[in-house]
Order: C-alpha cells, then sequence, then structure tokens
C-alpha cells in the first residue's frame, strides 16, 4: 500500500492478480511509511524540545511521526538547554560577585544558568577587589605618612585597601619630610651661624631639619665675618697710624678686622702726619712769635708748617696778641668747649671760627657780653682759627686745637 504515492509502503499488503490499483505498488519500500497520507512524510523521526527556538533543546525528545506540538524540532545545536524559556540563554555560565559595581570582584562566583541575584555579573576585570562595598577602591595600594598635613610625607609607608586613617596619603612627596611634627618644615635646609646676627656668617654651615641653635640662621648677606662676636664688624679695612693722637696719621696703614689696638685709627687725615712721636706737631701746626717769651704774642701773624720757624716761634698756647690784651681764651687745646674771656663787657663784638682749610665752622654776633663759651663737642679733631672783629678792627686772632 503507497497510499501518497511517495515510493514509502505501508505494512498493509493484499494478494492480488493484478494492480487492485490507485494507492498500490508491487514493490515494497525498505522503511515502512509512517504516514501514508503526506508524501513528506515517511518515516518515524526524533523530535527535539526546543520552546524557546534558541536551537538548544533541554534534552526532552519524542520518536513521532510528524511534531508531537509546539516547540518541537528534527534539529538542535545542543541538547543541554538549562533554561528553554529564554532563547539568550541556553547553558551554565560563571557568574561573579561584584557588590559595587567597579567591575571588580571579591573573588566569590557562581555556576548558574541564569543571575543568581543583585550584584552578579558575568565580566569582571579582576577578582581581587578589596573593598567591594566602595567603587573607588579595588585593590591594596601604598599610603604615606604625613603626620603634619603639609603634604610632604615622610620614608614610612603600608599597604592598604582604603586609606589607614589620618595622617595618611596616598601620594609620595618629592621631597622627603625631615619633621613631620611641624607643618613649616619639611627639607633639610643650610643653616649659617651669625652669632652677633650682623647678617655675615663666619662660613660655618649646618644642614639640619630644624635650627641647630642660637646664632644660626638660614641666610646671610655673606660667609665672611672676620669678627662673629661684634655686630659692627664683619670684615677687614684698613687702619691708619696715629701714634701721637693728635689726627693727623702717617701713610702707615695695615688691614685688620677690629682696631690693631691704641695708636691706630680708622679714618686717615687729609693730610700726612710730620712727626707722629708728637702731638703738637703736624703739618697744620701754627707758630706764633714771643720773642720776648711772655706767653703772649708779638703780633697777629703765625706761620703753619711741622718745623719751628726759627728763634722766638712757639708752638704752645699763647695770650693772642689783641689790642686788648685781657682777652683770653681757654682751655686750649679742648674736647668740649673754650671759653673767650673778653676781659670787659663789650657791646658788640663778632666771633668767627674758620678750620685748617679756611671753611666756615661758626658765626655769630655778640652784644654786651663779657664771656663767651664755644662749643666744640660736635667738631671733628683738628685746627680751629678764631677771629674777634669788633666792628671797626679784628683785635684777637687766635689757634684752637679740639681734641
Amino acid at each position: 500500500m503507497d497510499a501518497d504515492g511517495d515510493g514509502y509502503t505501508t505494512s498493509d499488503s493484499i494478494e492480488s492478480c493484478g494492480n487492485p490499483g490507485i494507492g498500490y505498488t508491487d514493490t515494497p519500500s525498505t522503511v515502512t511509511d509512517c504516514d501514508d497520507i503526506d508524501s513528506s512524510v515517511f518515516e518515524v523521526t526524533t523530535w527535539f524540545l526546543d520552546a524557546d527556538a534558541d536551537g538548544h533543546s533541554t534534552g526532552d525528545t519524542v520518536q513521532s511521526c510528524s511534531s508531537p506540538g509546539a516547540g518541537y524540532v528534527t534539529n538542535v545545536t545542543s541538547t543541554n538547554d538549562c533554561n528553554d524559556n529564554d532563547a539568550s540563554v541556553f547553558q551554565e555560565s560563571t557568574w561573579y560577585f561584584d557588590a559595587d559595581g567597579d567591575g571588580h570582584s571579591n573573588g566569590t562566583s557562581v555556576q548558574s544558568c541564569n543571575s543568581p541575584g543583585t550584584g552578579y555579573v558575568q565580566s569582571i576585570t579582576s577578582q581581587s577587589d578589596c573593598n567591594d562595598n566602595d567603587a573607588s577602591v579595588f585593590q591594596t595600594s601604598i599610603w604615606y605618612v604625613d603626620a603634619d598635613g603639609d603634604g610632604y610625607t615622610t620614608s614610612d609607608n603600608i599597604q592598604s585597601c582604603g586609606s589607614p586613617g589620618t595622617g595618611y596619603i596616598d601620594t609620595p612627596s618629592a621631597v622627603i619630610d625631615c619633621d613631620d611634627s611641624d607643618s613649616s618644615v619639611f627639607e633639610v635646609t643650610t643653616w649659617f651661624l651669625d652669632t652677633d646676627g650682623d647678617g655675615h656668617s663666619t662660613g660655618d654651615t649646618v644642614q639640619s631639619c630644624s635650627s641647630p641653635g642660637a646664632g644660626y640662621v638660614k641666610s646671610v648677606t655673606s660667609q665672611s665675618d672676620c669678627n662673629d662676636n661684634d655686630n659692627s664688624v664683619f670684615q677687614t679695612s684698613a687702619w691708619y697710624v696715629d701714634a701721637d693722637g693728635d689726627g693727623y696719621t702717617t701713610s702707615d696703614s695695615i688691614q685688620s678686622c677690629g682696631s690693631p689696638g691704641t695708636g691706630y685709627t680708622d679714618t686717615p687725615s687729609t693730610v700726612i702726619d710730620c712727626d707722629d712721636a708728637d702731638g703738637l706737631l703736624n703739618p697744620e701746626t701754627i707758630w706764633y712769635l714771643d720773642a720776648d717769651g711772655d706767653g703772649i704774642a708779638d703780633n697777629e701773624e703765625f706761620l703753619i708748617g711741622c718745623e719751628n720757624p726759627g728763634i722766638g716761634f712757639t708752638n704752645l698756647t699763647l695770650i693772642p696778641f689783641s689790642p686788648a690784651e685781657k682777652i683770653l681764651l681757654y682751655p686750649n687745646p679742648s674736647t668740649e668747649t673754650v671759653v673767650i674771656d673778653l676781659g670787659q663787657i663789650v657791646k658788640k663784638i663778632q666771633v668767627t671760627m674758620v678750620n685748617a682749610s679756611k671753611q666756615l665752622i661758626f658765626f655769630k654776633t655778640y652784644q654786651n657780653q663779657n664771656e663767651i663759651i664755644i662749643n666744640l663737642s660736635s667738631l671733628a679733631s683738628g685746627i680751629y682759627y678764631v677771629s674777634l672783629y669788633d666792628g671797626e678792627n679784628d683785635i684777637n686772632i687766635q689757634k684752637i686745637i679740639k681734641r
């Protein structure tokens, strides 16, 4: 019997002298036709259940001549579909726990057909998340000690998943903090010894994080202080010889940090002393003529020089020649003041003082005076000349030695 004419016969047959009619053949097929109504079906087939039509079966099969119903197919890729209700899932996979969603797992994983729940993902970057509750932290890092919070770290550090606490930062400084208890100090500094505080150092230095002690500073003007115990002296200077202390120096000088001792001055005179053994002799010594030796100048003239001009001349203090012989000037030499004793009350008199270079030092008109006091304390040491004028004549000229 081959009712559908597909060349496959059923198990039914009849004995006949000739062809019994349509649907019969005298040649049986090797395979018995299981559906002789449909020419496209002729043998029993294995049908795979693939409910989600993803090409993967759960493994359930049915032997049937035709489809057992919806979801059955004759061809599948695999027979281990773990979820036949979801076409995107067909096999178990590894699910990684990533609670904070930073792409890093703490190492916990589950084999499952579907997501085991919140926090599980199928793809991660690493499985070493040391803090799965903070998306900004996933691995241990080096934390550096900065106890004073100045941004400069010490050489001490620890490995930690997150900040170990106050006083730690994860960024090391380029310079190691040498004093982590003081935020104003962080690196070793050069300290200069300036004992007298004049801004000049002896050259001695100490490398230290903080001040090595009294007298040390970070900045100086020079490192050549020749006397670090005197803030008025820091370098050598020229000292000039004035052995007799008359204010006139010789041409001899030495370089010294401070005064070499008695007989030296750091201020050279404008003229060289011609006799440094005698304080009364110098190039500006005034010589008066006192031929009779009575201690009163014979006239108003005088000579200036280092050597005695001749017999009768003296450089000692004399009573000046004056029409009014009562006029006296004392003390002379003087360091503070000189007194001009006019000997009587003078209605009007002009007093003029010049130095050895004839420069005006003092000028004043006095009235009704018998004594005039001149203050020399502010003047430099040297020779000065005082003249008195009564309105008609120069009645007196005196040399004053200021010491």
